[in-house]
This record gives C-alpha cells, structure tokens and sequence, in this order.
C-alpha cells in the first residue's frame, strides 16, 4: 500500500484493475466542435470482427493493442495518427459468471461513449480530461460474456482513456476476465 512512497514503481493497472487491453480501430474524421462524437461510424453498426471501413488513412481494421508498462489508461495518441480532430473505437469482452451490479469508472479525453452488450450505458459529450473514477455509472453485468465498445473523439492535445468495472465501493472485481474475442 505504500510503495510509492518508498520510492518503488507501482503498477496502477494492476492496482486499480484498469482494462488495457482491446481491439482498436481508426482514426476517424471529426472537428473542432467534437462533431464525431454524434457521427455513426460502421464499428458502432456492427461488431464485426472483420471489419474493414473507410477511415483517414485508407481501410480501417481492428488490431489488437496490448498495453505494456505501469500506466492505467490506454493513449490513442500513442496508437493513431493524425491525433486531433478525430475519434477513434476500442472493443474488448467482459466474461462475468454470474449476474451482478457493478459500477463502469470511466474517463475520456476528450468526448466518450461506451456500449455494453449493444446498449449505450455512458455518454460523455465535452471535452475533458481521463482521470481515474471521473465518471461513475451503475451497470448490470449479465452472466456469460459481454461486448464492451468505447468511442473516443479528440479534439486538441491529449487523447485517451481509462475504464474499469469495479462493485460498488471501487474495488475491482476479480470474478471478471476480460478478453479480445467473444469466446
């Protein structure tokens, strides 16, 4: 609990139980008013696997970025160029073994959305920064494996996000295994 400050390394993804690992796919086209964050791209049509779109820089695919080191958020900025004036999607799954409430702590920079299961259950429209916990949204996980897709529109400077799937006090849940494929 208090290796900081004796100066030791502290692995905050694995502390806080952050998710970051997914599929990414993008950059796609948005403005300085945040106008992607209204935009339907195809990966919020379908969660095909396969997909391939029309982005910025040619056909769009989702690849897989696994994120190393100690950091608790995931960078697109790191992943995707150019980084202003665009979004961008990320897709993983969350296998839960029963049903159960949960809480979704989020934070996007700048707009944010997230899908559970196909159904919109975040909507963060401003500009902003990705801190820990800043958003706090009650979530009903079924039992069996979800889809969870997040969009991400920048406007200027840093891009990104952090997510995790706690209980009710911010503890993360260690029944939950999140995974690249539905199987």
């Amino acid at each position: 609990g208090l290796d900081c400050f004796h100066g030791r390394e502290i692995n905050l993804r694995e502390h806080f139980g952050t998710v970051t690992d997914w599929l990414v796919v993008g950059p796609f086209a948005s403005d300085a008013r945040l106008a992607a964050h209204h935009t339907v791209f195809p990966p919020e049509q379908s969660l095909d696997l396969h997909l391939e779109c029309d982005g910025m820089n040619g056909k769009a695919r989702w690849k897989q970025h696994h994120q190393g080191g100690l950091s608790a958020s995931v960078d697109f900025k790191k992943l995707f160029q150019p980084g202003e004036k665009v979004c961008a999607y990320a897709l993983c799954f969350v296998t839960s073994p029963a049903e159960q409430q949960a809480q979704l702590r989020f934070a996007s920079n700048d707009a944010g959305k997230v899908w559970l299961g196909g159904q919109l259950v975040h909507d963060y429209p401003h500009e902003g920064s990705a801190f820990l916990d800043r958003d706090i949204v009650p979530i009903h996980l079924p039992k069996g494996t979800t889809s969870i897709l997040v969009k991400i529109t920048n406007n200027l400077g840093n891009w990104g996000f952090v997510f995790r799937i706690t209980d009710t006090r911010g503890r993360a849940l260690a029944n939950l295994k999140f995974g690249l494929s539905p199987s």
